[in-house]
């Protein structure tokens, strides 16, 4: 289930790419005062099993989230090479942006 509005006015955020490091950034805010991650963003459908386990929402395409409400923040944990074009999509819908690695090569 994807949240309309994240809880106790936190930054709603999707983790986009759920790897390693997507996971790694999952388990960091899972308990977090400032930002409720409302939903995981990655093609690969058993990606929807850990969302289910934690209780947030899946979708597989940053398109997908940034036309959620509750999104109001991205983390990219995608590959440098993704990270431009997602930056420029989540950047023109409002989002804010963490991006963590270059930018771009």
């Amino acid at each position: 289930m994807i949240k309309d509005k994240p809880a106790d006015g936190k930054l709603g955020a999707a983790i986009v790419g759920v790897g390693w490091w997507g996971r790694t950034i999952l388990d960091a805010l899972r308990h977090g005062t400032k930002i409720d991650v409302t939903c995981l963003v990655d093609p690969d459908p058993a990606v929807r099993e850990l969302a289910q386990q934690h209780g947030i929402g899946y979708v597989p395409t940053l398109e997908a989230a940034l036309a959620l409400p509750g999104v109001t923040a991205v983390i990219l944990c995608t590959p440098h090479s993704m990270h431009c074009s997602q930056i420029i999509a989540a950047a023109r819908s409002g989002r804010h942006v963490f991006c963590e690695k270059p930018l771009a090569m």
